[in-house]
């Protein structure tokens, strides 16, 4: 396939213009300069055909994914099993192979970045949902689009034309989950790798209690009219998950079904001369909102979304480019009992803050991107790039006043002891997220010498360079919250092929991280305040307030800039043997984030609290590896209590630049085949993303960005395993892994073309565990502990200290180890058929997933009763296997 060099430089999301983005699309030869001409010829002089280009996109001049997986992604059009297991840069933050996170939001995570960071754009137009960050709504009908990924800035773009090269077409899928069991060989393989992978199969879990889909179809079609073209497209399905009480997996009644429905539609309008008119329209729900969070029943929620977009395009110019358009949404929430009780043990520790008020979040979107570029003049280039994303969100609870219940009880306790009662009020409200960027940049093109081939070929030598330079206004604007900030954003882009066989490419950039929904809610004076009052036994002897919670009592520190991160990426391609159909490909890349926010308490821990020494018990000591037998506990004064979202104190992580705030690294290695009718890729990836970061495990709390109370707490940076021992003092407890960091992920894939109506193949991956904490619970007054130890009896309001008690993954700064779960094993297989009959091209594809079942663990308890050497008990499994069906008639 001919990829000319994409030299035209992208605003943030700006559509790559036809001409740019090789064949399907319009050429050099239409409408583009010959200066364009003569430098696609020199690129495809200089690495051939078949090669992958280095293609340009977003506000930073980025790599493309480098991705094999368009072996997976081709046949499939699914974005969730392509960013899941394939792509080179992408580490997805759930567990669910065959498409079981089809009704969930898009948690994964672009070279580092928070998934609230991701934005979305289609030929320049932003898609994201606000009401669920770093979100779409619809990634299901977009494989009939290129995608290219900008690692730096976390940008996916879906470019080109609707269908462009297909017929009219329907199709219909259905997926079938819950065929067999786990393999026989299962216990033995995994203890071979880490050795308490498998206790759910002897330890009472119950291998048939697995989440599962039980049934999901689709049915989709495009069709053409005059000048236009338009995609439906309708899906249902049924999941079935483990509920849990305070003793975990319910005997009696373990799975309940929920189901999610989705019917979308988008088009595009051919309009005379150069402009493009498009749709977009979404309508979908769930039973199990928020369960990719690992909520529990009674806290997961019914939500529905419901969008509709417009926008215009030019993008077919050749010297000026420019895409908007509108966004209306609405997204609905409705729990079957928003006053449910809550137990302060959360057996799997991700969901500890899930509080949500029922009603309706609407969203008004305004999208711009629009890029000048002089393509007259020969060297050197200058553009201009303006991109703009703002919108207006409203807030509209359903009741602005209402009560949640917490509790204690632990596994094994016959009734659940009262503590708090959070008085809820959440007001009405409505606000504004900008995001606008305005970027110069300068680009030039050396061509220089020319290297002759044994074949009697000539590739041209070429080095590229492009700086950008500007300036970012975001803000967020909303009652007693309001923040406005400018920030410098850049980026030094540059790609070398100093020989036909290799390209050599670095980016460095400097960007901000994006405002989001869930930043603006926490600092709103109006979402969800609550004044907590303890309930139990006091030493008054009846109920105060205990403290108070919400945007109400969340300010600004002075002078507080919008948080920032330098990135470095570095590819380095080689490509050899017969037509260069082998390549290998190294991929390093650095990410440091700085002016990352932290609530602390006003006034400082000293003045709203105050520590106990608290023994730990033998059997902890020695479960823990020895620590000191005696740990400082902190506990809070009843109260008012006020927080200041401040810079996160270099003192909590490292020392030296490169460690003293959070920061991400990462290294890939990966060999591929493009042969003519085998395409072949492994790859081996490492990673460590480092942060402080909330209370609890997963994606909602450890991850960079994350705004929560709970991190003022001294309890949140204390580690037991990390306190001082063996006359070893520990400087920076609280140094973990963030969600992002899986340390090691191994990536196959395979793609045969048995003949022209024939083609089988396979994807394969190995995710190891997420970063998580065990946790243990503290009481300051009478009562009976989760842990069993001695209470302490101080006379104050009853209150329980949550202590972490390993690092999440390991301390990089001393080497202390934590835990890890739900490391990953998935081998997917596929066969497809093209045949015609009755003059109409026909396709069936068969794709089985999880096809050597290992029932992996994807989550564990997190509070056990006692903690022993090893693992708490497992929680859930990966899904079994299943098989999808797609059926495809063209006309």
């Amino acid at each position: 396939m001919r990829i000319p060099l994409i030299l035209a430089a992208l605003a943030l999301g700006m559509p790559l213009s036809a001409q740019y983005v090789g064949k399907g699309a319009q050429e050099a030869s239409d409408g583009a300069s010959a200066d364009s001409v003569s430098i696609a010829t020199i690129l495809e002089n200089a690495v051939g055909d078949g090669a992958h280009c280095c293609i340009p996109a977003g506000l930073v001049l980025m790599v493309p994914q480098d991705c094999s997986a368009d072996i997976a992604r081709r046949q499939t059009g699914d974005l969730v099993t392509w960013l899941q297991g394939m792509c080179d840069y992408t580490v997805y933050e759930g567990n669910h192979p065959g498409r079981w996170a089809d009704a969930d939001q898009l948690l994964f995570s672009i070279d580092g970045q928070s998934y609230r960071q991701n934005a979305f754009a289609l030929n320049g137009f932003r898609i994201n949902n606000r009401t669920t960050s770093g979100s779409t709504l619809y990634p299901a009908l977009f494989e009939h689009y290129s995608t290219i990924i900008s690692p730096s800035n976390a940008i996916i773009d879906f470019y080109g034309a609707l269908d462009s090269e297909e017929s009219d077409y329907v199709r219909v899928s259905g997926n079938f989950g819950g065929l067999g069991g786990v393999n026989p060989s299962t216990e033995a393989l995994i203890r071979t790798m880490h050795g308490t992978g498998t206790d759910d199969l002897y330890n009472g879990f119950g291998a048939d209690c697995r989440q599962h889909i039980r049934g999901a179809g689709s049915v989709d079609a495009t069709f053409s009219a005059k000048d236009s073209r338009h995609h439906l497209s309708a899906a249902y399905g049924n999941r079935q998950l483990p509920q849990y009480d305070h003793n975990g997996l319910l005997t009696d009644d373990p799975l309940f079904g929920a189901n999610n429905y989705r019917v979308q539609a988008l088009g595009e309008f051919r309009a005379p001369g150069k402009m493009t008119y498009g749709y977009l329209a979404n309508v979908s729900g769930k039973e199990d909102g928020f369960s990719e969070f690992y909520l529990n029943r009674g806290e997961m929620p019914r939500v529905g979304n419901y969008s509709a977009s417009f926008y215009a395009s030019n993008s077919r110019y050749d010297f000026a480019n420019w895409t908007t358009g509108l966004t209306w949404a609405t997204t609905s929430v409705k729990h079957d009992d928003v006053g449910f009780a809550k137990n302060i043990i959360d057996q799997d520790g991700e969901s500890l803050e899930p509080w949500m008020p029922d009603g309706l979040t609407h969203e008004l979107s305004w999208s711009f991107a629009g890029s000048w570029i002089n393509r007259q003049s020969n060297w050197p280039r200058l553009g201009l790039h303006v991109n703009a994303y703002n919108s207006l969100i409203a807030e509209r609870p359903s009741s602005q006043t209402w009560s949640n219940a917490v509790y204690l009880q632990h596994p094994g306790q016959a009734a659940p002891q009262p503590l708090f009662r959070y008085d809820w009020t959440s007001k009405a409200y409505a606000g504004a997220l900008l995001e606008n960027v305005i970027v110069g940049s300068i680009e030039r093109q050396w061509v220089y010498g020319t290297i002759h081939t044994r074949r009697g070929l000539s590739h041209h030598k070429l080095l590229s360079v492009e700086a950008r330079l500007g300036v970012s206004v975001d803000g967020m604007l909303m009652s007693g919250g309001s923040k406005v900030t400018p920030s410098p954003v850049g980026s030094l882009y540059m790609s070398w092929y100093p020989a036909h066989w290799v390209n050599i490419r670095a980016i460095l950039s400097h960007d901000r991280m994006k405002y989001d929904l869930e930043t603006m809610r926490f600092m709103s004076d109006r979402y969800m305040n609550a004044d907590v009052y303890s309930v139990g036994p006091s030493a008054s002897g009846s109920e105060t307030l205990f403290t108070q919670s919400g945007g109400a009592h969340h300010t600004y520190a002075k002078g507080l800039w919008q948080p920032s991160y330098l990135s470095l990426v570095i590819p380095v391609t080689f490509r050899f043997g017969r037509e260069r159909r082998h390549e290998i490909a190294l991929i390093q890349s650095f990410r440091k984030f700085y002016h990352t926010w932290m609530p602390q308490y006003a006034g400082g821990a000293d003045a709203n609290g105050y520590y106990v020494t608290t023994p730990l018990s033998a059997e902890v000591q020695e479960a823990l590896r020895n620590p000191d037998p005696s740990i400082p506990v902190y506990y809070l004064n009843p109260g008012q209590r006020d927080y200041v979202v401040d810079y996160m104190p270099d003192g909590l992580l490292g020392s030296g630049f490169f460690a003293n705030t959070p920061y991400y690294m990462n290294q890939q290695t990966r060999y591929s085949y493009h042969g003519r009718k085998v395409e072949f890729s492994i790859s081996w990836q490492s990673m460590q993303g480092v942060s402080y970061t909330g209370l609890g495990n997963g994606a909602g709390s450890n991850n960079v960005g994350v705004l929560s109370e709970s991190m003022a707490n001294p309890n949140t940076h204390f580690v037991i395993r990390n306190h001082p021992t063996g006359g070893r003092t520990v400087q920076y407890p609280a140094a973990g892994r963030t969600d992002q960091d899986r340390a090691y992920i191994v990536r196959i894939a395979l793609s045969y073309n048995i003949n022209k109506h024939f083609q089988i193949g396979g994807v394969g991956n190995w995710v190891d565990g997420q970063p998580f904490s065990y946790y243990r619970l503290y009481g300051n007054t009478e009562g009976t502990l989760a842990s069993g130890e001695s209470p302490i009896a101080t006379g104050a309001d009853k209150q329980y200290a949550i202590v972490p008690c390993c690092p999440r993954g390991i301390n990089p700064t001393d080497g202390n180890f934590g835990a890890r779960e739900s490391g990953i094993f998935h081998i997917e297989v596929f066969g497809l058929a093209n045949w015609e009959a009755c003059g109409h091209n026909m396709q069936l594809e068969l794709r089985s997933y999880n096809v050597y079942d290992f029932g992996n663990v994807l989550n564990e308890f997190c509070f056990p009763q006692t903690i022993r050497e090893g693992r708490g008990h497992n929680m859930a499994l990966t899904i079994p296997r299943g098989i999808i069906a797609s059926f495809k008639v063209a006309f």
